[in-house]
């Protein structure tokens, strides 16, 4: 078993978490979240809808294709898959898959 300082954020890393940490739109869990709930929050914040839409879509796609092409060390190469991956499932219209 890992040891690490209680005020370390490494334990919250490690643990598989379902809470987005605040809620995007009214959602707080990560299984539902959907780009809907992305957009909704930046309404929520002041943008246009279509201004909210086009945002939030370019931003998950420059993510998923920087991702998928920065190389990274061993230890978390698999973003490199699983970032676009995610951001497809979002684009899709479902929420991003959590495995």
């Amino acid at each position: 078993m890992d040891y690490f300082p209680l005020d370390s954020p490494v334990p919250h890393l490690i643990a598989r978490s379902v809470n987005a940490g605040h809620a995007l739109d009214g959602q707080i869990k990560l299984p539902y979240l959907t780009l809907e709930h992305i957009v909704g929050e930046g309404v929520a914040w002041g943008l246009g809808a279509a201004d909210a839409r086009l945002a939030v879509t370019a931003t998950v796609e420059s993510a998923a294709e920087a991702a998928a092409a920065t190389a990274s060390e061993r230890e978390i190469d698999f973003l490199r898959k699983i970032v676009p991956a995610r951001a497809k499932d979002l684009l899709d219209g479902g929420p991003a898959r959590r495995a």
